[in-house]
């Protein structure tokens, strides 16, 4: 019990302290930015989550093939219906305009996914490329 209320206020703590940008921007490298995505798909703001996308999912996501309701539905299954506790990324290999992140999501109720994404540097902010499944 103890550990799960350390765990929470962890949680909220970190997102007290990210920066507070507009909806979109995010300062700081692409861990911050893959961290921002997160915590906005856990707290449901869909619009400020898709904002931090680059162009080509966009393209996907805005194709009318590719309902609203299916972006949806991944983010409850991405995030567990809303109980991610933390990200805690395993390696990252920066350039100047592209990263790649490897990463475990950690969920409230113990258990974890491991995901990968590439992000790509647009007018000095980073923008997140497809999420993938990591083994």
């Amino acid at each position: 019990m103890r550990r799960l209320v350390l765990t929470r206020l962890a949680v909220v703590l970190s997102v007290a302290l990210l920066p507070h940008c507009a909806p979109g921007e995010v300062e700081g490298g692409p861990e911050d930015t893959v961290r921002t995505f997160y915590r906005h798909l856990n707290e449901e703001s869909y619009d400020d989550a898709k904002r931090l996308y680059d162009d080509a999912v966009l393209q996907v996501l805005d194709d009318p093939e590719s309902p609203e309701e299916g972006f949806r539905a991944w983010v409850q299954q991405e995030t567990k219906n809303g109980i991610v506790s933390k990200l805690d990324i395993s390696k990252a290999t920066v350039e100047e305009s592209a990263a790649t992140l490897e990463y475990a999501i950690l969920y409230d109720d113990g258990t974890r996914e491991r995901r990968s994404v590439t992000l790509t540097r647009h007018d000095d902010r980073w923008k997140l490329g497809f999420i993938n499944k990591a083994r």
